[in-house]
C-alpha cells in the first residue's frame, strides 16, 4: 500500500495543476459505483461506520486498456 502524505502531495502538487488535473479526469469520464456503508458493531453501543468509495478510469470509454487509475477512498466515522 502507498501512502501519501501532506506534505509529499504540497511538494508534488500545484494549485493550478491540480485544477486542471481534475478536470481532465471529469472530461475523460469516471466510473463511480455507489459507496459502500458497513455499520461497525461495537460492545459499548456506539455507532461507528466504515465507507469505501471506489473509483476509476472509464476504460470502455476511453477506448483502450492502457493507462487510467484505480483508487479508493476509505472513511471511518466513530465517536
Amino acid at each position: 500500500m502507498l501512502t501519501i502524505s501532506a506534505d509529499e502531495v504540497d511538494r508534488a502538487l500545484t494549485f493550478p495543476g491540480l485544477v486542471e488535473t481534475l478536470r481532465t479526469a471529469f472530461r475523460e469520464g469516471a466510473v463511480q459505483p455507489v459507496r459502500h456503508h458497513h455499520a461497525v458493531e461495537r460492545p459499548d453501543g456506539a455507532a461507528s461506520t466504515l465507507l469505501l468509495m471506489p473509483a476509476w478510469t472509464d476504460f470502455n470509454a476511453a477506448g483502450t486498456s492502457a493507462g487510467g487509475h484505480i483508487g479508493v477512498k476509505i472513511v471511518t466515522v466513530s465517536p
